[in-house]
């Protein structure tokens, strides 16, 4: 159970960044190539990935949560930081920012609303990037005391020694 935390946060974690990546290319694209459709088609990719992405974020914060108190590691502290500015700026984007957008569509308002909703959003994605970052060195603390644990117990003269992880000086 207490290896269960890193699993589920690396899953979660990369649906969340994937959809991020994957709606931000398709309204892109979508704008370069068809403007009129766009207009149309990009609130629906944002209103369908939103409460996903939503879903997503918290698990991965709350499985963080529980990831850094089992394992006290420095780098999970750093991930869960970076993943909880990450969650508040979608949530602020999810029941803030999204329905001013929507309710000034045409109005004059809405270019601010639309402005302020493109930096929220690439806030959001900068920082789940630098969580990102993070997630290898996070998993690397954790896990590889217990490959080393899992390896001596397996076969007791084939472990890996201590420093086998740091290069020759």
């Amino acid at each position: 159970m207490k290896h269960l935390a890193p699993v589920v946060v690396l899953f979660s974690f990369a649906l969340w960044m994937g959809g991020l990546v994957a709606t931000l290319l398709f309204v892109q694209s979508l704008f370069a190539n068809d403007r009129a459709s766009a207009v149309l088609v990009a609130p629906l990719l944002f209103h369908t990935f939103e409460p996903f992405a939503v879903g997503c974020a918290l698990v991965c914060f709350w499985m963080t949560v529980l990831w850094a108190i089992q394992s006290r590691s420095r780098h999970v502290l750093l991930m869960l930081i970076f993943l909880g500015v990450a969650l508040s700026l979608l949530l602020v984007s999810y029941g803030v920012i999204t329905p001013r957008v929507e309710s000034t569509r045409g109005t004059d308002a809405f270019q601010s609303w639309h402005r302020a909703s493109n930096v929220v959003y690439l806030a959001q994605m900068f920082m789940v990037i630098m969580a990102g970052l993070a997630l290898p060195g996070a998993i690397r603390s954790t896990m590889l005391p217990l490959l080393r644990r899992t390896n001596a117990e397996a076969a007791p003269g084939s472990a890996l020694p201590v420093e086998a992880d740091r290069p020759a000086t």
